[in-house]
């Protein structure tokens, strides 16, 4: 097995690999190699390598900046203290939200001793949801050893885990006995007939009211309207803690077609909602979703980039993995509900960190889990 990493000092040295996968990853990971992520990224710091392997497969590697105020997909203390004390109004209880609070920041406190965010992460797209190309699972430990060796004393972390799209890889990381800390729960649908009397009524409820629209959904390779409206729901709705992706991601991102954007436009031509998906291994899903909240919510824009994102799965014959959020709506048509993890290797660290990577296991796990399949989160 031949493994080699490429950063901004040989990345010219990079082969070209003729294989779909490889090209994709070539002309998304590339750029960030060589410009920096912040030229992307608002609010990701960090290094981009590129880490080939037999030749034939090219995945990211990404090493975060230590004390930085990194999104969560680049930040386990980010993810698991900052955003969930941003989350804590969805308890929507004064007594839980306190105790919450108080857990938080004491697992703060411990996360920081432990510099938990010394971390390296083995195929992180900076995404919500990193998709996987078909690596051989028993690929999975000598990758991990690699990395971990060209990182010392970090840990190795693997985004976007979960025992559906990625079974095998769960599996094997089960195996190997990885750690595996809950990181949200995703929506997940696999089929696009059968379905129950009620699913299949919301469902033609969407597709009608898309059919009648006074909007219409346009492809574009970029806008400038793109980053607004996604920010408009992730950003201000939800977290500062998402990614926040700069002009250059949508321009490269759509100029290279790595994500198809879809915009949906007013009969006077304005944007008023986008959709940006993209596919690997006959799986799909949406890094970028938002629409213009001073729209009434009878025009259903949300639902109509739903139905959209449904129809172009189901055209391609995809599986689509529609990330978190909005649990209800998305299993009443007809998603699946599944545990994320982010899997994490503490071979190569000291005892005290390793110990500390085991506690954020456990209080995910027993208090962390429970509350979110309480509330449906």
């Amino acid at each position: 097995m031949e493994l080699k990493l490429y950063d901004k000092n040989n990345i010219g040295e990079l082969p070209f690999i003729d294989n779909y996968d490889a090209e994709y990853a070539a002309s998304y990971l590339t750029p960030m190699v060589m410009n920096g992520v912040e030229k992307y990224f608002d609010n990701i710091n960090g290094e981009m390598k590129i880490l080939s392997i037999d030749n034939n497969w090219l995945i990211p590697v990404f090493i975060p900046k230590i004390n930085r105020n990194n999104a969560y997909v680049a930040s386990i203390y980010t993810h698991y203290i900052s955003y969930c004390l941003d989350e804590l109004k969805e308890l929507k209880s004064k007594f839980l939200e306190g105790g919450a609070k108080i857990i938080l920041h004491i697992l703060g406190v411990v996360l920081k001793t432990a510099q938990i965010d010394r971390t390296v992460y083995v195929n992180n797209w900076l995404l919500s949801t990193n998709l996987y190309t078909d690596i051989p699972p028993e690929y999975v430990k000598p990758i991990t050893e690699f990395v971990a060796q060209a990182h010392k004393d970090y840990a190795v972390a693997w985004n976007s885990i979960n025992d559906f799209t990625t079974k095998e890889l769960y599996n094997e990381m089960k195996r190997q006995k990885h750690l595996f800390v809950p990181s949200r729960s995703i929506y997940i649908l696999s089929q696009f007939d059968g379905f129950t009397s009620k699913i299949t009524c919301e469902l033609r409820r969407d597709a009608k009211l898309l059919e009648q629209s006074d909007f219409h959904f346009e492809k574009v390779f970029y806008e400038s309207d793109i980053v607004k409206l996604y920010n408009n729901l992730y950003i201000q709705k939800y977290s500062h803690y998402n990614p926040k992706f700069k002009v250059e991601f949508t321009e490269l991102t759509g100029n290279n077609k790595l994500i198809e954007y879809l915009v949906l436009k007013s009969a006077s031509g304005n944007a008023v909602a986008v959709l940006g998906y993209f596919a690997r291994q006959g799986v799909m899903t949406t890094p970028i979703v938002g629409y213009d909240f001073s729209y009434d919510k009878s025009a259903g824009l949300y639902r109509q980039i739903s139905i959209k994102l449904f129809l172009e799965a189901k055209k391609h014959n995809n599986i689509l993995n529609h990330s978190s959020g909005v649990g209800r709506f998305k299993m009443k048509r007809g998603a699946k509900r599944y545990w994320e993890y982010r899997v994490i290797s503490t071979v190569g660290i000291g005892i005290y960190r390793r110990f500390i990577f085991k506690v954020l296991q456990f209080v995910i796990n027993k208090i962390g889990v429970p509350m979110m399949d309480k509330m449906k989160l």
